[in-house]
């Protein structure tokens, strides 16, 4: 890759996208054009949603790698309706990182690779930062003292977490609370697809 490839992957989502995957169809390109807009825009707020099987936790997997090499000092949260799928995405997000012809200065050092692991890992940067890069979660799990400059939730609306209204009240307290991680900046965004009628995406989206 040359410096060209590099400039042109910093403002375009779809090309670092195409870098490391040619493959990629055409729906899949659209809504990385709507990521794409939302980080450009420096929106507080956005909503992705999908069909299922679409590639949608994919390609934000993607997004977390493209927010990184945009800006190594990046804190991301990733939040899903339970821990192992949270922490897949964050495998994925570093399997990119690892592989990406973009990414080669983002991998620490052999031997050095602190917190290269399961729940969260931090990349190559400048300085020493308290909150690791990308940390993995469940929507309902302890996130005190956590910052981040971007919470992804992937999937925090699934039968389990919205079956009765009740359910549904407590992940709309819980979602209020994200806002002091961001410390009311930053980007809260929701990629899912609806499962109940009254869907929190719905209220996300007005």
């Amino acid at each position: 890759m040359n410096d060209r490839n590099t400039v042109v992957a910093f403002s375009s989502f779809n090309f670092f996208i195409q870098c490391y995957d040619k493959s990629i169809p055409l729906h899949m390109q659209k809504m990385g054009a709507y990521l794409q807009w939302i980080i450009l825009a420096k929106r507080s707020r956005a909503v992705l949603l999908a069909f299922r099987y679409s590639g949608k936790s994919t390609l934000v997997g993607m997004l977390g790698a493209w927010l990184l090499f945009r800006n190594p000092q990046t804190r991301i949260l990733i939040l899903s309706a339970e821990s192992r799928l949270a922490k897949r995405l964050l495998r994925h997000i570093q399997n990119i990182i690892t592989n990406h012809p973009l990414c080669e200065y983002l991998v620490p050092e052999k031997g050095t690779k602190k917190e290269w692991g399961g729940d969260k890992f931090s990349v190559k940067r400048i300085g020493v930062l308290k909150d690791p890069s990308v940390v993995a979660t469940g929507i309902f799990a302890n996130v005190t003292g956590i910052r981040a400059d971007i919470v992804l939730c992937d999937d925090v609306e699934v039968p389990n977490t919205v079956s009765n209204p009740s359910k549904r009240e407590k992940l709309m307290d819980r979602l209020v609370e994200l806002e002091f991680i961001l410390g009311g900046q930053g980007l809260l965004l929701f990629i899912g697809t609806p499962h109940c009628l009254n869907s929190i995406y719905n209220t996300e989206q007005k």
